[in-house]
């Protein structure tokens, strides 16, 4: 089974009602069962903190969503000390942002093939063994 890591970017527009086309795609991708899901702790914070801040949802809404997607999701990556240390020579190495380098390498820590993401550059394959996929463009 095919695992695939979630960018927040992915796990926002799932939630956030700002394109319809892109909501529905993102559910889709979310709740399919074709892949081994991966969805990490710092994608979890960030989309607490964007539907909090910049959607003003409450705090009892966030929490659903919180708990719908640790519910749904087949495992949590949950970042370690090593994960930051990977995310430095990542960004060193190919120049994302520090975040964009930190789901790079919580990815490749989980082992999975394909990181969903609309932000960073569709099609790159990282250390031979993780390709970005923007899954909005496909």
């Amino acid at each position: 089974m095919l695992r695939v890591y979630f960018d927040t970017s992915v796990i926002l527009y799932a939630h956030s009602m700002q394109s319809q086309m892109k909501e529905e795609r993102a559910i889709y991708l979310l709740e399919s069962e074709e892949h081994h899901r991966i969805l990490g702790t710092q994608s979890l914070n960030e989309t607490s903190v964007q539907l909090l801040k910049k959607f003003k949802r409450k705090p009892t809404e966030v929490n659903q969503v919180v708990t719908s997607l640790v519910s749904l999701v087949d495992e949590i990556a949950i970042l370690q000390p090593i994960t930051i240390l990977k995310a430095i020579s990542i960004h060193a190495k190919y120049k994302y942002h520090f975040f964009d380098s930190l789901q790079i390498a919580a990815a490749l820590e989980y082992n999975a093939k394909v990181l969903f993401s609309e932000d960073m550059q569709d099609g790159h394959l990282i250390e031979k063994k993780l390709e970005i996929v923007n899954p909005f463009s496909r």
